[in-house]
């Protein structure tokens, strides 16, 4: 009883970035998403409605971030999250980057000049800001190679096809058997445990949860699930679990 969402071809953060792109258009309800997930490249994604809650190590160390984390841990706003792994590159998603720009070049060329438009517009003007001629040649030789990645960082936010309505994801009750058969045939007993037991207990339990967040909605988009509380609010669970800088 789980609403899914999912488009061949595409990412899951692809699908996620356009959801949002879609709830930020929703003019009749303020909704903040959360997006629980160890892929950095989400964080191009934090607003002041939008946040990442990331597992650093183990189930213990977590961090939620919003706008400020982003800039305790890059030095730079969401808003250059793109800009960054388009100067340095990103091997894990084959994001090549400027040659011979590393992760401190790339934070400082961010913070004196801006993104990867600002850069290239004042590229005749860059030892105005103290950039040495042999970085400024790199940059130059570079563009190409950093416009590309700019475009392969970026995330899509208009997945076509996507036909996404909030009131479809509305959660309703469960089959308690069925989960309890489900469980039983992959082996997790201990959670069968943690479910509502008996047909009594089960109802009174469930039901009381229920009623008290009627808007709970819940959806699942590839190796993604999207739970919408009922501040009203969005969740997005991704599989990763490493970080990925």
């Amino acid at each position: 009883k789980i609403k899914i969402y999912e488009r061949e071809g595409f990412e899951a953060d692809d699908v996620i970035a356009t959801v949002i792109e879609k709830i930020r258009r929703t003019e009749d309800q303020k909704i903040t998403s959360v997006i629980v997930s160890g892929d950095m490249d989400l964080l191009q994604l934090v607003d002041d409605n939008v946040s990442v809650y990331a597992l650093r190590k183990g189930m213990s160390d977590i961090v939620m971030y919003d706008s400020e984390e982003v800039k305790k841990k890059y030095g730079f706003g969401p808003e250059h999250v793109v800009d960054y792994k388009s100067l340095r590159g990103d091997q894990s998603d084959n994001i090549p980057g400027v040659p011979g720009i590393g992760e401190k070049t790339a934070t400082e060329l961010i913070g004196r000049i801006g993104g990867i438009s600002e850069i290239y517009k004042k590229i005749e003007r860059l030892k105005d800001y103290k950039i040495s001629e042999n970085m400024i040649k790199k940059l130059v030789d570079g563009e190409e190679s950093a416009r590309m990645s700019q475009k392969l960082a970026t995330v899509v936010k208009d997945v076509p096809g996507l036909d996404f309505k909030l009131e479809a994801c509305a959660m309703k009750d469960f089959d308690r058997q069925s989960v309890v058969d489900l469980l039983r045939k992959f082996e997790f007993f201990s959670l069968i445990k943690r479910l509502p037991g008996g047909e009594e207990e089960a109802h009174n339990t469930y039901h009381v949860s229920h009623n008290s967040m009627s808007r709970v909605m819940c959806l699942v988009l590839c190796d993604t699930c999207l739970v919408f509380r009922d501040n009203p609010a969005i969740i997005f669970f991704e599989s990763h679990s490493p970080q990925k800088s």
